[in-house]
């Protein structure tokens, strides 16, 4: 997996971080989803004074993990109004900032999400930050600050810090999915009869149906994108400063997002206006074009698509076989699904193949006519009669090594 971590562009970076989640920490991982909604509220940004912006953390515990998100808003914020300078950034002025969040540099947040990961607690918020509190504070640390005094730039700044903040919230929001994968589907396989004279073949079908735990697949995506999402008032004034916005409507079954080109979309569920390109759907299908800054679309699709494949099949002789992702084009003999991922241009081609992981067992095969997510395993005769039992059971996908 080491030459996938050279890939260059980001939707590639973005899919080796999400297999951080594959394996046993997809086995052992629950997800398990926090109903607790934290006690601190979010107050109303004040433009050009505050800002406000989506982070997430990570923790040995839901506390520790929101003050490292709401550092981390800190630390973004710090870094575009006060000073660039990394190491002031990373040093104790800002850490003396996370404690004295009561004093007012950070106004309020509220929990987006929070999840149990097999290492801790990764949370998400919605925080506001003072920009002028940073300022005083800075000030009062005896700091140069480099603040503009000139509105304008002040609100490129703002509209730039904002832009950021968007990519690397979408980012966290697709490492976050990846936690739903080993239990947003239930897993049940169908065995054929055997068939053949001295070697056998069983035709094995496994069915992905997804679960109720999907339902909180999708309100991640809504409740992140809700929080990143812009009055119309502010994606005026963003225009005004020469950036793009987009809007986006996120509506029932297979049309769940659609680009807002119409003032009323019936069905809608909810409406986004973003910063960022994400992607278009038309005719139930994503597609991207020249303008699509990160892929989220294709990437959701995708992660709804390797879900289906978070199996084991194994049986009583010996025999593991695992759904696997490598990248290239179909392994001819062992792939049963594939995706692209990655910029307009330059997407790479990933498959997902079979991979024997047992210690001995049986062979398989991938009959030209098979379905996706149906093969044969392939048995001699001495085998075929200790064959007690062929089944299935969760396993986080990953990629080859």
């Amino acid at each position: 997996m080491n030459h996938l971590f050279q890939l260059k562009n980001l939707s590639a970076i973005l899919l080796i971080a999400m297999c951080s989640y594959s394996a046993n920490g997809f086995a052992e991982t629950q997800g398990k989803k926090k109903t607790k909604v934290a006690q601190q509220q979010t107050v109303k940004e004040d433009y050009g004074n505050t800002v406000t912006l989506v982070t997430s953390g990570s923790g040995s515990n839901e506390d520790e993990a929101t003050r490292n998100a709401l550092r981390n808003a800190i630390e973004q914020a710090f870094g575009t109004f006060v000073s660039s300078n990394t190491t002031v950034v990373n040093d104790e002025l800002v850490s003396d900032a996370i404690a004295s969040v009561s004093s007012g540099n950070v106004l309020g947040y509220e929990q987006i999400s929070c999840f149990d990961t097999n290492d801790g607690c990764v949370v998400s918020v919605k925080a506001v930050v003072s920009i002028g509190g940073l300022v005083s504070f800075a000030q009062n640390k005896g700091m140069e600050t480099e603040l503009a005094g000139n509105t304008f730039l002040q609100n490129k700044r703002l509209a730039k810090l904002n832009k950021e903040n968007e990519m690397k919230a979408l980012t966290n929001l697709v490492d976050q999915l990846f936690i739903f994968l080993s239990q947003a589907y239930d897993y049940t396989v169908d065995v054929g009869q055997p068939s053949g004279d001295g070697v056998y073949s069983v035709l094995v079908t496994i069915n992905a149906t997804p679960n109720n735990n999907m339902n909180s697949f999708w309100d991640i995506i809504d409740k992140t994108l809700s929080s990143l999402s812009m009055s119309p008032s502010e994606s005026q004034n963003y225009q005004s400063l020469g950036m793009k916005t987009y809007q986006y409507c996120y509506g029932p079954e297979f049309e769940r997002f659609k680009i807002d080109t119409k003032q009323n979309l019936v069905g809608t569920k909810s409406r986004y206006i973003l910063r960022t390109n994400i992607g278009r759907v038309a005719y139930g299908r994503v597609l991207t074009d020249k303008e699509t800054e990160f892929n989220l679309l294709q990437m959701i699709e995708n992660v709804e698509k390797m879900g289906k494949y978070c199996y084991e099949i194994y049986d009583n002789i010996g025999t593991v076989i695992t759904p696997t992702i490598e990248e290239g084009a179909n392994k001819v003999g062992r792939s049963i699904d594939g995706f692209k991922l990655g910029p307009v241009g330059d997407a790479k081609t990933f498959s997902i193949v079979l991979m024997p992981t047992g210690n001995g067992g049986a062979r398989f095969n991938i009959p030209s006519n098979a379905r996706l997510n149906s093969f044969q395993l392939i048995y001699q005769e001495d085998q075929l009669s200790k064959l007690q039992k062929v089944s299935v059971r969760p396993h986080g996908i990953q990629f080859s090594k």
